[in-house]
């Protein structure tokens, strides 16, 4: 009977042996980067139409009825994920002003006249004068969500102003979105 229980003992251990499991390990890595989509911004042209010469005699701008809004807007990115969007205006200033933005020269255009543009946004921002060479920044309010930033333009004439003529009233200014 000893030589029962051995054999089945032998037996037992020969067959665990050629059914033991052989295993390995291997790491998986995954790699790659979750982005943001670039941001874009997109400004029309500003219409300011015909203004009469004569709204200047008693101001140095006309009625409210000739300023014109325009809309600076994000685009492409969701403003959600930023941290922080600004705008920054640069072109060529007037009058030694850097709040008041040069009329295109020309044989046939105005004289004695700029372009100011204020904030008018009730979210990011409402009645400060434009700085025309880049220098200061204008922060949209990212926390809202809005991707909209409203401003007012203008035409001006200061009191440096010495010869004022009418005519053509063209401006150009390049403005610049900084996000995070």
């Amino acid at each position: 009977m000893n030589l029962k229980i051995g054999n089945a003992t032998v037996a037992a251990v020969l067959f665990f042996a050629a059914c033991t499991a052989y295993g390995q390990t291997a790491t998986l890595n995954i790699q790659g980067r979750i982005t943001s989509t670039p941001c874009t911004m997109s400004v029309g042209s500003v219409s300011m139409g015909d203004v009469p010469i004569s709204e200047f005699s008693g101001s140095n701008t006309p009625a409210q009825q000739y300023w014109k809004t325009f809309t600076v807007t994000l685009q492409s990115c969701e403003i959600s994920t930023l941290q922080a969007a600004s705008l920054r205006f640069n072109g060529t200033t007037a009058f030694g002003d850097s709040t008041i933005l040069a009329l295109t020269p020309g044989a046939d255009n105005a004289t004695g006249f700029g372009v100011q543009v204020q904030t008018s946004d009730t979210t990011h921002g409402s009645g400060v004068k434009v700085r025309m060479d880049g220098s200061q920044s204008y922060a949209f309010n990212v926390n809202t969500n809005q991707s909209t930033f409203q401003f007012t333009s203008y035409y001006i004439t200061p009191a440096g102003a010495t010869e004022i003529r009418s005519g053509t009233a063209n401006a150009t200014a390049t403005i610049t979105l900084t996000y995070s």
